[in-house]
């Protein structure tokens, strides 16, 4: 009818009051986040955040009022993170945000408020600013509570819960306790030495899955690794590709494994337990399936090693091309793990795998070791992993040779790790990140310098002695 009034345009879900508390957390002011004014989101950032499945219909006031607090290169930055899976998994977003990986909204303001609460404080604000935070419209059952201080704390907002901030906490003092403990003892006095092989850190697998792709190849310099995967002998398809942190750890206890006892049949243990503990994971249900299915890609796929050469003659030099085919990973492989976690039920026999004779020969000839220690604390980041392990490659050349130092140009790390990242600048920032990380943990300290051109290693102290 021509009396109806006009409907109200539907209002954002998203309350501004976390956006105020991450603001104040970070050191701004009540007046500051008044003054700002909202900032239209670019087409570019609109792309992203559809990419990372946030609904702008409901949050769009929201997000546009956050641009105008960090500022256009942050937010751009931010929306790039975020919709990069590989990026969002290593930050946890579902602890942040309060929500589950289905709520990918939710998981992003969280992510958000953790971003801006984070930030470098450029105000104080005052103790009046912060009991003068209160709801817009409170309801009637909370105007007691109102008449008590509110106390600024991150737990209070959606960032965290009580109960998720408890776990952060105690892996927080974990963590803490693992660092001073690295510091202090050498990984053999520790016990904690495990082996890389070479191939692995000169080419690296997937990070992210890559679908339907039935092959993958990485280039290092003038060698390139190439990946095939397995048949799965039932249904005749395609098993995939390994891809993610799962394989590498599992690659890593392999070599280790066989370094120690000089043996192509390495024992799987006769439980799930064993296994994920020996690759220093949870004994959880999704842990479960997801190893059993990355170990059943990894131990079916196919390799092979390719590598440019130039020969000298006396007409100057040629280029060839050298190829090493490698067969399956496992010439054989008994995979009987129990459907029971925890600590039983245990099988009366165990599971084992038999590596072909090239493999074998190949880890026993060209695996160095590394500090399992540093494994551990690095173990859900597959790029993490990768950087780890070539940087202790790296340096133990540099001092084998007498190197004084090495600059690797940005394009060259990009090429070799940055498989996931369109962008080449968010490659360096997640780089920098990741040797932050590295850095605290690097007995005697970690000499680098990254900048905007590459990275600069000179000769640190080498993780286990000879």
């Amino acid at each position: 009818p021509a009396t109806m009034e006009p409907k109200k345009p539907r209002k954002s879900p998203a309350s501004e009051r976390p956006l105020l508390k991450a603001w104040l957390a970070s050191g701004g002011t009540k007046a500051s986040y008044d003054a700002t004014l909202p900032q239209a989101i670019s087409p570019y950032e609109e792309e992203k955040l559809h990419a990372a499945g946030v609904i702008l219909k409901t949050s769009r006031t929201f997000f546009e009022k956050a641009r105008g607090l960090v500022g256009e290169d942050k937010f751009e930055d931010f929306c790039a993170d975020v919709a990069d899976r590989e990026q969002v998994r290593d930050m946890r977003g579902n602890e942040y945000g309060g929500a589950k990986p289905r709520n990918p909204t939710g998981m992003i303001i969280g992510l958000l408020l953790h971003r801006i609460a984070g930030l470098t404080p450029r105000f104080h604000a005052s103790r009046e600013e912060v009991l003068a935070v209160a709801p817009k419209t409170p309801h009637p059952a909370t105007r007691e509570k109102e008449k008590q201080p509110i106390q600024l704390s991150l737990i209070e907002t959606p960032i965290y819960t009580k109960e998720q901030d408890e776990r952060l906490r105690r892996r927080i003092e974990r963590a803490m306790t693992q660092t001073k403990l690295i510091q202090e003892k050498t990984a053999k006095e520790r016990g904690e030495i495990t082996y890389s092989s070479v191939s692995l850190v000169q080419a690296s697998l997937p990070h992210l899955d890559p679908g339907n792709a039935t092959v993958w190849q990485r280039t290092n310099g003038r060698k390139m690794l190439v990946v095939q995967t397995g048949i799965d002998s039932i249904t005749g398809k395609p098993l995939g590709l390994p891809y993610g942190s799962f394989p590498r750890l599992a690659l890593y206890h392999i070599a280790t494994q066989v370094k120690l006892t000089g043996n192509p049949r390495i024992s799987l243990g006769r439980s799930i337990y064993a296994f994920l503990k020996a690759l220093g994971v949870s004994d959880n249900k999704k842990n479960y399936i997801a190893v059993s299915e990355q170990c059943k890609r990894l131990f079916a796929s196919r390799m092979s090693l390719v590598e440019t050469k130039r020969r000298t003659n006396l007409d100057g030099y040629i280029e060839g091309i050298n190829t090493k085919y490698f067969p399956p990973l496992a010439k054989e492989t008994e995979w009987w793990f129990s459907s029971g976690l925890g600590t039983g039920p245990q099988l009366d026999f165990e599971s084992y795998i038999i590596l072909h004779e090239e493999f074998f020969q190949n880890m026993m000839q060209n695996s160095f070791p590394i500090d399992q220690g540093v494994i551990r604390i690095l173990r859900r980041s597959s790029l993490g992993l990768d950087v780890y392990g070539w940087l202790c490659y790296r340096n133990f050349l540099m001092n084998t040779h007498g190197a004084s130092e090495l600059h690797i140009p940005t394009d060259k790390l990009f090429e070799q790790f940055g498989s996931t990242y369109r962008r080449e600048r968010d490659f360096r920032a997640r780089l920098g990140d990741i040797i932050r990380v590295i850095a605290p943990h690097w007995r005697g300290g970690l000499n680098y310098e990254l900048d905007e051109t590459g990275l600069l290693l000179k000769p640190s102290p080498l993780q286990i002695e000879k």
